[in-house]
């Protein structure tokens, strides 16, 4: 990380030498079995920053990939909410230890550096900004002195929920749910791989939460599906508060193994009124991996009173990271014909620590950025005065802004999966499978079923419903409507807000 100030560098430096060693050798060992098994091309590694590179960049700065999963998923949802014409979404994906929410807008994905921290290492380099909370499937639930508490403890997957039937003695999100008919014995989970169980499931929760709190299995049970619900919902809202944003003015898109089951739950607390679930939703952190563009994206520093800044530096700068791009780019073989530049000048008040990224220009990576003038130095300092605005809900224009370095995004532009919307198909009434008794946040009643399988483009279903995928759970709350789109994809959209009872 070749940029000041001196902490974030030392700390991305520490981190960086502590993964290498590994993720160098993981490496290694992929690219020699892919070879094995026929695989003739440059092996390209998921970036935290929401790109993609060859392996001989990221074996050269390891940290670039720390964090690299959540981030895929992040650019899908970018390519997905677009398609389906929501360029800004609520992306939330939960899985079996986790809860990751990030905000996409004009389908771009926030990738920013600064104070990045991970455990207690700051990384200082670009990454797709998430926010994680430790609430997944595998979150433990507990009652110690009245107070229930789920997560961030989880049971993981080994031995992994109760119902699992593994070994596990501690109750887990996945066993509420199975207690509140979401999920059921009978139904093929992870795709038939193995049923869940009951057996063991009550007495864990009547052992670590009924009984501590004096209720029932089922009460306990809707208890811990309530608290998970608010932990995450107040994750969201401390997130987006943060960040001047307002969850209404979003479509929310939901994926991971658990996400769909809890989004509409989550999108009605939170005011907003369409969920997207991608068919795809269990792998799509891997499917953003595929929509993501092969990318270089440094920085280099250069304090300076902004409109002190020397255009000629100021081209040296660029002139350097732009060949450094280039080259890097094209060890994967592909031309600088191919590659699209984004120059952007870093800027900040005086007295301020962080920086905000404003673009000046976007080039082919063949022109070389002799356009950098003196005009284009002023028409960002006005930029960063309305940015700033934006962002915090305040700004001094009258106060000349410091210049704290450049920052260069190289992207090669590679074909996307496709993503199909609309509703050219007719709506057609589903036909649920069967019924079983589910507790959807209104008190146990009989609850249709729907296979995912069978539900083709057009078909729409009342709540309260269950559709069963192959890989996730799809929970249709009262007061919502789902409708399959012409892709097969997923649209919720709340028609009431009904009134949760115990």
């Amino acid at each position: 990380m070749p940029k000041a100030p001196e902490f974030e560098r030392t700390s991305t430096t520490v981190v960086n030498a502590y993964v290498g060693p590994r993720l160098a050798g993981y490496l290694d060992r992929l690219t020699e079995r892919l070879r094995e098994a026929g695989f003739g091309r440059e092996l390209l590694v998921m970036q935290s920053s929401g790109g993609v590179m060859t392996r001989g960049y990221l074996r050269a700065a390891p940290v670039r990939s720390l964090a690299s999963g959540p981030a895929g998923g992040v650019i899908g949802a970018a390519l997905f909410g677009t398609s389906k014409r929501h360029p800004d979404v609520l992306c939330v994906d939960m899985g079996g230890t986790s809860y990751d929410v990030s905000v996409v807008r004009g389908g771009q994905a926030p990738a920013q550096p600064g104070w990045n921290w991970h455990h207690r290492y700051v990384i200082g380099l670009p990454m797709v900004s998430v926010e994680t909370l430790g609430a997944g499937g595998g979150s433990l639930c507990d009652a110690r002195g009245g107070v229930l508490r789920v997560g961030p403890e989880s049971a993981g997957a080994d031995p992994g929920p109760v119902c699992y039937g593994r070994g596990g003695t501690r109750p887990t999100v996945t066993d509420a749910v199975l207690v509140l008919g979401l999920l059921s014995e009978q139904s093929e989970f992870a795709g038939g791989s193995f049923r869940l169980t009951r057996k063991g499931v009550d007495e864990a929760f009547r052992s670590h939460v009924a009984d501590p709190l004096g209720c029932g299995v089922e009460a306990a049970a809707f208890d811990c599906w309530r608290v998970v619900n608010a932990n995450m919902t107040q994750a969201v809202r401390r997130w987006t508060s943060l960040r001047g944003i307002d969850p209404r003015e979003l479509a929310m898109v939901a994926y991971g193994g658990n996400g769909p089951l809890f989004a509409a739950i989550q999108a009605q607390e939170l005011g907003i009124d369409r969920v997207l679930v991608p068919r795809t939703s269990p792998a799509f952190s891997a499917l953003g991996a595929l929509a993501a563009p092969p990318s270089v994206d440094e920085e280099r520093s250069y304090l300076v009173t902004a409109r002190q800044a020397d255009p000629a530096r100021l081209r040296e700068l660029f002139g350097e990271l732009r060949m450094r791009a280039q080259r890097a780019l094209a060890d994967g073989g592909f031309a600088s014909e191919q590659i699209r530049c984004r120059y952007q000048l870093n800027l900040r008040y005086p007295g301020q620590n962080w920086s905000l990224a404003i673009e000046v220009a976007e080039r082919p990576a063949a022109e070389p950025p002799g356009f950098l003038d003196e005009a284009l130095r002023d028409r960002a300092v006005d930029a960063f005065h309305r940015r700033h605005e934006e962002e915090y809900g305040h700004a001094r224009p009258g106060e000349e802004p410091e210049l704290t370095g450049v920052r260069l995004l190289s992207a090669v532009s590679t074909p996307k999966p496709a993503f199909g919307s609309g509703f050219a198909a007719p709506p057609r009434r589903a036909e649920p499978s069967g019924t079983r008794r589910a507790n959807l946040g209104r008190g146990f009643e009989s609850t249709p079923i729907y296979r995912g399988a069978a539900l083709g483009p057009g078909a729409t279903l009342a709540s309260p419903a269950i559709i069963e995928e192959t890989y996730t759970t799809i929970a249709v709350y009262p007061g919502w409507e789902a409708r399959v789109d012409d892709a097969s994809d997923y649209v919720l959209s709340r028609r009431a807000v009904p009134e949760a009872e115990g």
